[in-house]
Parts: structure tokens; sequence; C-alpha cells
């Protein structure tokens, strides 16, 4: 090779360098580069990502300040916000939760009660006006009546006890004792018939075995021949080997 075409060939490599260090100059990054985590943030837990401090919320790749609005504080995650007590949210601002007199909110989204002995009627706390001998409930927004007495309409009235009569273990209904039942606010004493019982209930009556309920009266199980009372002790039902034909008891191949 001769020197001309030597000194040809370096002259090109030199522009060739000249032009890689004006396009990528020392200290740049390329394309293929990922860039560092931005300000106020700090590494992820987990994995090589990050994460915005507190009181920074993520925005595309940067980390802004949470905006908070007149009445609101920052939540415990540090990424939003809150209203105070007696604000709620309103699209980025907090606005006053108005409740009305006797009344008193009991959550951040504004829902209200009202105090004990007032109730809720169209958005207002009216107060609870409880009758002699009745009282407020647990609720504190309704009233009972106290023990021996009925609500009637807006009142409670006395229970009359009368002979065989006690109060239920509410205090608000009348019982019968054994051998009474309840009519019309009073005890009637029940009226056992001949060959009868009181039953279980101890307020109705039942009749022996061998006899049947006819009205106010235990009438006869007449058993035809043939045939035996059934366990309830009131029917009659045919022997074994025996058929059921017009009220009679006959043989299988009668």
């Amino acid at each position: 090779m001769n020197d001309g075409n030597r000194d040809g060939s370096l002259a090109a490599r030199i522009v060739l360098c000249a032009i890689a260090f004006i396009a990528f100059p020392m200290g740049t990054a390329t394309s293929g580069e990922v860039p560092g985590p931005p300000t106020n943030s700090h590494p992820a837990t987990y994995g090589d990502r990050w994460e915005c401090n507190h009181g920074y919320e993520r925005h595309r790749e940067a980390c802004v300040a949470v905006k908070i609005p007149a009445n609101g504080f920052l939540g415990a995650s540090g990424r939003e916000w809150e209203c105070d007590r007696r604000y709620r949210k309103a699209g980025d601002a907090c606005i006053e939760i108005v409740t009305p007199n006797n009344g008193f909110t009991y959550t951040s989204s504004g829902d209200w009660k009202c105090d004990r002995g007032y109730r809720k009627e169209a958005g207002a706390c009216v107060a609870v006006s409880v009758p002699k001998n009745g009282y407020l409930d647990s609720s504190g927004a309704h009233w009972r009546c106290a023990r021996g007495f009925r609500k009637e309409l807006e009142k409670c009235n006395l229970i009359k006890v009368p002979v065989g009569g006690y109060l239920s273990s509410s205090g608000r209904e009348l019982n019968c004792e054994r051998g009474y039942r309840v009519a019309d606010d009073t005890c009637e004493s029940v009226m056992i018939p001949m060959n009868g019982y009181l039953d279980t209930t101890g307020r109705d009556w039942s009749c022996e075995r061998g006899y049947k309920k006819d009205q106010s009266s235990c009438r006869v199980v007449e058993v035809p021949p043939g045939a035996h009372l059934d366990y309830l002790g009131d029917r009659w039902a045919c022997n074994i080997g025996l058929r059921l034909d017009e009220m009679r008891c006959v043989r299988e191949h009668e």
C-alpha cells in the first residue's frame, strides 16, 4: 500500500471518531439505560422498583406532593387525604357537614344521628314524648312501657291481673296459670267433662283412652267385634286378618 492510500484511510477514521464524539459525548446515557428514581422517592421493599415518600403521590415517573385542602389532613397511607371531623369529601375539597339541633355526625361520609331522647323526623331531631309509666328503650329514639303496663296507642295502660293469672316474663302480657286460659283479658277456668283430663298445655282438655271429644263432652268409642282401639285411643282399627267393610271387620276372603 502506498503512502497516499494510508493517509486517506487514517483521515477517514479521524472524521468518524469526531462524528461519534459529537453524537454521543462522554458521560451521557444511551437509549438503553434505565433512568434513576425521582426526587422524593425511596427504593421499594421488594424488587428494584421505587416508591414515593410519605406525603407524596406518584404521577407518571415523578413524585408530587399531596395537595391537602382546607379542613383536611394527610391519611395514614401518606398518599391521600381525609377530611376533619364534621367535614366530608366533595371533589377536591372538604365541606362542612350540617347537622340539626340535638344531632351529631358519626361517620366521615356525613351520616348523622340524633341525641338520646330524640328521633329523626324530616331531617330534624324531634324530642321523644314518653308517656307516664314509660321509659326510653336502648335505642334512645323509642319508648316502652314499664313492667305491669301495656302499650295502647300512645299510652301505657295498667294490665289488670285476674284470678288465675300472672304477668309474662316481659311484664307486658297476661298469662294464665295451669287450669285456666286467656279470654278477653281475663283467665277463665278450663271446664273438664267426665272422662276428660287437663292436657299438657294446662289450658285445654283431652279425653281418656276409649273416649273421643264431642263438643264439650267425651263420647265413648264403640269398638265393633274383631276390632281394637288404635294407639291414639280415640279410634278403632280392625284386627290382623280382618278388613274394614262398611264399619264392620270381616275376614279377608269374605
